[in-house]
């Protein structure tokens, strides 16, 4: 049988844009990031995603579409979601959803307090005053910037975290809302 050199092999076409390796004697296909950055059949997109090396789940946060995105933002490797963060493509209405999910590493919390353009949205610091992931620190420079009855719901609120229940009603008392 004659050798067919391997740039000419024909690969079937649900495998096009796949890697191409050999185990065990036969030939495998394994999806590429850049494949799964716009897939959007979202039943089997969660495995093949769950499938994936850290390395490449970060390259795959930087440039997915919004499902990807949203399933990479509830990766246990919480490394990810900075890099979820980092996408251009993301929108205030993810990160304002993103900011509400406990799940959410506490670096990817301060990243988006640091953006004063997501700031800006309506609700945004007052779910990530919510979030029991969030850093003291973090938490401590956005209880300035809450309004009345926002500042009331965390003192009162026993589903809050002491030290932002705390850092709320001390707010309040200086600004004589007690």
């Amino acid at each position: 049988m004659p050798s067919v050199p391997r740039s000419s092999v024909q690969r079937p076409a649900s495998q096009i844009g796949q890697r191409s390796t050999r185990r065990g004697g036969a030939r495998t296909y394994e999806e590429t990031p850049a494949d799964l950055a716009e897939s959007t059949d979202s039943g089997t997109l969660y495995g093949r995603i769950h499938k994936l090396g850290t390395d490449q789940k970060r390259v795959l946060a930087l440039t997915g579409n919004r499902a990807v995105r949203a399933i990479l933002a509830r990766d246990v490797v919480k490394q990810v979601h900075l890099f979820v963060l980092k996408n251009p493509r993301i929108g205030t209405d993810e990160v304002s959803e993103y900011a509400r999910y406990p799940g959410l590493s506490p670096e990817a919390l301060t990243y988006v307090a640091a953006n004063s353009t997501w700031l800006r949205t309506p609700g945004l610091r007052f779910s990530l005053m919510r979030n029991p992931n969030v850093p003291h620190e973090t938490a401590q420079a956005l209880v300035e910037s809450l309004g009345g009855d926002e500042l009331r719901f965390l003192g009162k609120s026993s589903e809050i975290r002491n030290d932002v229940a705390t850092l709320a009603r001390k707010v309040m008392e200086r600004k004589g809302m007690l």
